[in-house]
């Protein structure tokens, strides 16, 4: 089978186990870099966790004892006095059945008042076990304790939302 490089950074065409099963422990064997769309997406209700749309991802892991590195990378922008903000992700497995809270960040920061404050950009990052070869989604919620807006990406850069997956053989 050829081995086909992918733009997104996926690699098709190593997927003999036995090859991957030889590799030693610690070896990245398979990297997927996904974005989501240049959206301005805001949080409107106040004290309430909201799923930011773009977030969600797809993975199939190679084996089922492997460790993923999940990370994300995007804008957000606040507006009147937000105080106050958190993120989660999300694990759904098997996809379309049940949501498992794996990561928790309540109070991430807090930002002043004021029209058009920070924080800026924000990395999120979660090393997660799945424990399956099947397909498992991940996604972020935000949340906000009080204010006007909360967007994610409000600015609609090129990049929007990056979500990029490696997964590491044990």
């Amino acid at each position: 089978m050829a081995i086909t490089f992918h733009a997104n950074g996926q690699i098709d065409g190593i997927s003999n186990t036995n090859f991957l099963s030889s590799m030693p422990a610690g070896t990245v064997i398979k990297f997927q870099n996904t974005k989501g769309p240049a959206s301005s997406q805001n949080i409107t209700s106040t004290q309430s966790w909201t799923s930011f749309d773009g977030t969600q991802v797809d993975f199939t892991p190679t084996f089922s004892n492997s460790k993923l590195d999940l990370n994300w990378v995007f804008a957000l922008e606040a507006d009147q006095g937000v105080n106050g903000i958190g993120f989660r992700i999300y694990r759904q497995s098997p996809i379309g059945g049940s949501n498992t809270l794996i990561h928790e960040n309540y109070q991430h920061s807090h930002w002043g008042t004021g029209n058009w404050t920070g924080p800026g950009q924000i990395y999120l990052h979660h090393v997660d076990s799945p424990g399956v070869t099947t397909p498992v989604r991940y996604f972020v919620q935000g949340y906000r304790e009080q204010g006007n807006s909360l967007y994610i990406n409000y600015g609609a850069d090129d990049d929007g939302i990056n979500m990029t997956i490696r997964e590491v053989k044990q």
